[in-house]
């Protein structure tokens, strides 16, 4: 699917770049893809859209990739979406090509797909939460947490920045 918001031109951290974010249908990545959109970016937004053997819960859907798409666009960018397994790189070599073909270009790339396959959110413990929330200085981490860490990186702010690993957990791991 591709969509046009007409804008008339792209201001903000990430203007005129073009962000690949899997897994954007849902959670971290649509936040990614409406951080960036709101920045300036265009967005190619692909995610598998359907759920998976052995995954205990159900994942994003075609309605949820059409909802970050109009996300984006409310936000000002012109959106590319494919509906992509990630472990397929000929499938996903083809829609970042369409991606590409499209919007003119391909600055940023944020990998974002995943899933946990431990327990789902609502099958854990109460004190197995209790531990881990109460580690946290804040009550809960956003999507929109990470969504800043990666526009950061996607702007120009960070072009001395290189091979670096940013942890962005609220000091969990420094404990």
């Amino acid at each position: 699917m591709t969509t046009d918001a007409g804008r008339a031109a792209a201001t903000g951290r990430v203007a005129g770049k073009v962000a690949l974010i899997t897994g954007a249908a849902r959670g971290q990545g649509r936040s990614h893809a409406v951080q960036l959109a709101s920045e300036g970016a265009d967005i190619i937004g692909v995610d598998i859209c359907s759920d998976v053997a052995g995954i205990p819960y159900p994942l994003a859907s075609p309605d949820d990739l059409d909802e970050t798409a109009r996300l984006a666009e409310e936000a000002g960018a012109r959106v590319v979406t494919a509906q992509v397994d990630v472990r397929d790189p000929d499938a996903l070599a083809l829609a970042v090509s369409r991606g590409v073909d499209r919007l003119s270009r391909l600055d940023i790339a944020v990998a974002n797909a995943g899933v946990c396959t431990i327990q789902r959110w609502d099958e854990v413990d109460p004190a197995v939460w209790s531990l881990f929330l109460n580690s946290l200085p804040i009550n809960v981490m956003e999507p929109e947490d990470v969504s800043d860490a990666v526009l950061y990186l996607a702007s120009d702010e960070s072009r001395y920045v290189t091979g670096l690993t940013m942890t962005v957990d609220a000091g969990t791991t420094a404990r």
